[in-house]
């Protein structure tokens, strides 16, 4: 069994054989990759095997290398000879060689590691140590063989590769060293080549792939730039190192969802033209098939697929971009901007502009026929469209000659004339008929039309009738018209007849002979009947020529009215309101205007105006303020027929209150006393008297004004002792109201009073004495009653202290006397005292 001792951390990666560990004195089997800290002790039975790695990265093994040679068993080493030798000529000389160490064949000096220490060999054979002894002061020398175990120096150790994996998004390099976590105690690791899907190539070749560029250079660093958005596994790539070992290199490229690519689209059109397109054309998204989902034109969103009906047209933009707008007829512009979001959630704009067209202009021909004598008018442009210009006439030809719009053209049949606004005038010469040359204009956007002008022959028209007393013509004959004649004047036009002298003229029914002076004038003036009041009349005239031929009739009528509408008129009695409202009725027709001429007492005048309502009433306010007093108003309407109705009416401002006055009783003990006063108010006014009590209580009185202009009024419930106020009101028939108030008091309590009769006196005129509370100046009245019954009457006052004193008047006679004195306050309320006196003489 042999030992070895580690020098370092290692990690024991493997073992075959019985190997055990001894550290700290605990001895236990070896394992695969267990850690051997510095100085654990390995325990090797013959035949076991073992590779320690230690942290450095320096490996320990006794693993023969393969195809190398074994070192000769028991070849003796020449160096170690001399080792020995050198050992035992220390002993023979006394030194211990324990204690000081000679230099070591491995060539460490003394003290390096202590008084002691060990080596580490790593050998690819064995040998034998050779056998030496020594002899020791006092111990013969004798022959020693030291059998040392055999040590197996290993072979150079293969390279440790592990294989390498990285992952990295989308559109982002893979990069990194694939010998980072490589290594070989022997040698410096590079890599030599790589290969890639069946091809092998030299480290550092850039090398396309479906994917992107792999580059892995000889210090194991490598990049792989994959293609833009693309994502997958990246071919397996080997490596192979220096030492010939290899490994693999394993990238991975993560998907990443990409943003969608949008880009704004335009379409521009000509008026009238669908605008189509498809949004999503010029779009992309590497991750998604894009569709649009929605779409938003002027602030409202819609689903794709909507139609949308828009100021210019109607827009449809599909889940599959195609887009499809219709404009208006003739209508161009910019449509309101689009913008639509995809199914990714990413939005752009589509904008669509309709360009303008010079449509070309729709001229119709016109025709015109009128009768003879009359002018033909009309509007060459009414008929005429030009959805992008204003149209105007710039010329026009008749009979091969050119003319600019507005010039006046004398032709056979008459006068044109045919202004730029397209207006036109064709007065024909008297009596001409037939058709006006055509007439071609052009407008001022090049296109022309034609006008055709046919006057149609008239036979000569009849007389015109006029009824002269019917001065205004409008269809009533007033009475003012009228004038008090029975008879209707009446005139019978001649001009444009043809009337020759011996030609009849009738008149509703009756033959004249035209004369010489008739033509000459002109007119033929008749007097008729006046018609009966409320009826019509009518005239009707013709003429009739020689040949037996009678003309168009002539006519005119009229209704006789002489008959003025009734009014009505109100203007307020005894108000306040300086600005009343004027109302009346009236028989005139609706709507007729009522004239108001107002007068007040200062003989201002104004003047207001109305209309008639539906039913026949009418109502007015006074517009300026009128003075206090007296005013009239006087209203006139007049009817279709001329004739004026008038109403008068007076009225009168009052703003000024009436005058009243009231008295309240002072100093009454009636607890229900009679109110007075008096009033300027007319007679039958009505008075109101509010009555308020010593405790608040109030009560509410009414009475009337007598003709004298006083009035009178008893408290209903009695009212309570002390003052009372009553306050008296009035309101005259325009509203203004009077007020006056008085105070009176109500006194129920009968004054204090003593009196005192001398008692036991010799004197037969005594003096009666006492006190009162009574006003001074109140009067006492004393009666005194002697023995005899005989009774005496005594007055006197009270003095300002309370007291009174009186002498009795008449001697009384001997014995007992009585005084019963009384005195009454200003209400009435009479206090009473009794005393008994004696007259002893």
């Amino acid at each position: 069994m042999g030992s070895v001792i580690t020098s370092k951390k290692g990690l024991l990666k493997l073992v075959k054989g019985q190997i055990n560990v001894e550290v700290d004195g605990s001895n236990q089997p070896a394992k695969d990759g267990e850690q051997l800290p510095k100085g654990a002790v390995l325990h090797i039975d013959e035949n076991a095997t073992y590779e320690i790695t230690f942290d450095d990265g320096t490996k320990l093994s006794n693993e023969v290398a393969p195809n190398e040679p074994a070192v000769a068993t028991n070849a003796t080493d020449a160096a170690a000879l001399d080792e020995i030798q050198a050992l035992q000529d220390l002993i023979a000389s006394g030194e211990d060689p324990t204690q000081n160490l000679p230099e070591t064949a491995a060539g460490n000096t003394p003290g390096r590691d202590g008084n002691s220490g060990y080596v580490t060999l790593a050998r690819s054979g064995s040998e034998v140590l050779a056998t030496s002894g020594y002899s020791t002061t006092g111990q013969a020398l004798t022959g020693t063989t030291a059998n040392d175990p055999q040590l197996t120096i290993a072979a150079d150790s293969p390279s440790a590769l592990a294989n390498d994996s990285n992952t990295t998004d989308e559109d982002s390099v893979a990069t990194g060293n694939v010998l980072d976590n490589d290594n070989d105690v022997d040698s410096s690791l590079s890599v030599v080549s790589f290969e890639v899907g069946g091809t092998t190539y030299a480290a550092g070749t850039e090398v396309t792939l479906e994917g992107g560029t792999l580059v892995l250079n000889a210090d194991g660093s490598y990049t792989f730039t994959p293609n833009e958005n693309w994502n997958g596994q990246v071919p397996v790539i080997t490596y192979t190192t220096n030492t010939g070992a290899s490994a693999t290199l394993t990238i991975n490229i993560s998907p990443v969802d990409d943003p969608s690519v949008l880009v704004n689209d335009s379409n521009t059109v000509d008026e009238d033209t669908a605008a189509t397109g498809n949004v999503l054309d010029n779009d992309s998204d590497v991750d998604s098939t894009l569709s649009v989902v929605s779409f938003e034109v002027g602030g409202t969103t819609y689903t794709a697929g909507t139609e949308v009906t828009l100021e210019g047209g109607t827009l449809v933009l599909n889940a599959d971009g195609s887009y499809t707008f219709t404009p208006n007829e003739n209508w161009n512009g910019q449509v309101p901007v689009i913008t639509y979001t995809t199914n990714t959630g990413a939005s752009a704009t589509l904008t669509i502009n309709i360009s303008p067209v010079d449509d070309a202009s729709v001229l119709a021909n016109d025709s015109n026929t009128v009768d003879e004598d009359t002018a033909a008018t009309g509007n060459v442009l009414d008929n005429d469209s030009d959805v992008d210009s204003s149209l105007s006439v710039v010329s026009f030809e008749v009979g091969g000659t050119t003319y600019a719009a507005g010039t006046e053209v004398t032709l056979e049949g008459g006068t044109l004339v045919l202004n730029a606004d397209g207006s036109y005038t064709f007065t024909p010469n008297e009596n001409w008929n037939g058709q006006v040359p055509a007439i071609t204009y052009t407008t001022n956007t090049g296109a022309s039309a034609t006008l055709t002008i046919n006057v149609t022959p008239v036979a000569d028209g009849g007389p015109s009738v006029t009824i002269n007393t019917d001065t205004n013509n409008d269809g009533f004959i007033s009475n003012e018209e009228l004038a008090g004649n029975t008879e209707v004047n009446v005139t019978i036009g001649l001009d444009g007849t043809g009337a020759n002298v011996g030609d009849t003229l009738t008149v509703n029914g009756v033959d004249y002979t035209l004369t010489q002076e008739d033509i000459n004038n002109g007119f033929v003036n008749l007097n008729l009947p006046a018609p009966g009041e409320g009826e019509t009349i009518t005239v009707v005239a013709t003429i009739t020529d020689s040949a037996g031929n009678t003309s168009p009739e002539g006519s005119d009528s009229a209704l006789l009215d002489t008959t003025a509408p009734t009014i009505t008129v109100d203007a307020p009695d005894d108000t306040q309101d300086t600005t009343p409202t004027i109302t009346g009725s009236t028989d005139a027709p609706p709507g007729s205007t009522i004239t108001i001429v107002v007068t007040d007492s200062t003989g201002a005048e104004q003047t207001l105006t109305t209309t008639v309502n539906p039913d026949g009433t009418y109502s007015v306010d006074v517009t300026n303020p009128l003075a206090e007093g007296g005013y009239t108003a006087v209203a006139t309407v007049t009817d279709p027929a001329g004739n004026t109705g008038e109403a008068t009416d007076n009225g009168n401002v009052d703003n000024t209150a009436p005058n009243i006055t009231v008295d309240v009783p002072d100093a009454t003990n009636d607890t229900t006393p009679t109110i007075t006063g008096t009033t300027d108010a007319p007679p039958g006014s009505t008075i109101t008297i509010v009555v308020t009590d010593s405790t608040g209580t109030e009560q509410t009185l009414t009475t009337t004004v007598n003709p004298d202009g006083t009035y009178t009024v008893d408290v209903t419930n009695p009212v309570a002792e002390g003052p009372i106020t009553a306050t008296a009101t009035v309101t005259d028939p325009a509203g203004n109201t009077g007020t006056a108030t008085d105070d009176g008091n109500v006194d129920i309590t009968a004054p204090n009073i003593t009196v005192d009769a001398p008692d036991n006196t010799q004197d037969t005129t005594p003096t009666i004495t006492g006190s009162s509370d009574a006003t001074p100046g109140s009067t006492i009245t004393i009666i005194v009653t002697d023995s005899t019954g005989a009774e005496q009457t005594l007055t006197t006052t009270v003095n300002e202290d309370g007291t009174y004193a009186v002498d009795v008047t008449t001697p009384l006679a001997e014995g007992d006397y009585t005084a019963v004195a009384t005195v009454t306050d200003p209400a009435g309320n009479t206090g009473k005292a009794t005393d008994n006196g004696n007259v002893d003489t």
